[in-house]
């Protein structure tokens, strides 16, 4: 986890560089599309509470997840997503009808908005990828709330089954976070001292 301080890390201009944080949801799309696209890649997780100094010089806005490819910096999830999709030809997550497409971005809206109807498709896609990261927290939020969200398989049977096939993914177990990692780092964040060290070796 690099702070404040700690030099920017040598890279390879064979691999993505992904700047993340790793309980980050954005991040995490990202990590899947690299995941499921097949892109080499290496991930730079930052601390951003204590913000390295090379940080805003990749990215003003001072956020994560960030992308680097060569002399090529990218940011904002949705943005780095769509821009990887086109930049790496192996397994076409967006259509290149530009209708199609833009019916794929406006249903990955209204997941996003409402994550109440999974898709019903067997091909994991697009909008699985973009609305996951929030499902996968759905478990730790709930518990962290106390019953004052009440999100359970009883209430949301749908919902809970589709989760579980997506857990049965490769690309989705390979950088899933097991609930009370989540948990844990809900607890430290809502202190205002999010723990950013939780799963490091």
């Amino acid at each position: 986890m690099f702070p404040a301080g700690e030099p920017l890390p040598a890279r390879s201009d064979n691999l993505v560089r992904l700047y993340s944080m790793r309980f980050c949801p954005y991040s995490e799309r990202v990590l899947l599309v690299l995941a499921v696209k097949k892109i080499p890649f290496d991930v730079v997780n930052c601390n951003l509470l204590n913000k390295p100094d090379w940080l805003c010089d990749l990215n003003p806005l001072g956020k994560v997840p960030i992308v680097q490819y060569r002399d090529m910096v990218v940011y904002e999830s949705l943005i780095i997503c769509e821009w990887l999709d086109e930049m790496f030809d192996h397994k076409r997550l967006l259509p290149s009808c530009p209708y199609e497409k833009a019916k794929m971005k406006m249903l990955t809206e209204r997941l996003s908005l409402v994550i109440v109807a999974p898709r019903r498709c067997n091909e994991m896609g697009w909008p699985d990828l973009m609305i996951w990261p929030w499902l996968e927290r759905m478990e730790a939020v709930t518990k962290y709330s106390e019953g004052r969200l009440y999100v359970t398989c009883e209430s949301f049977p749908k919902l809970y089954q589709y989760a579980w096939r997506m857990q049965s993914v490769p690309e989705i177990r390979d950088v899933l976070i097991p609930t009370d990692m989540h948990l844990q780092f809900i607890k430290s964040y809502v202190t205002g001292l999010p723990n950013y060290d939780l799963m490091t070796k």
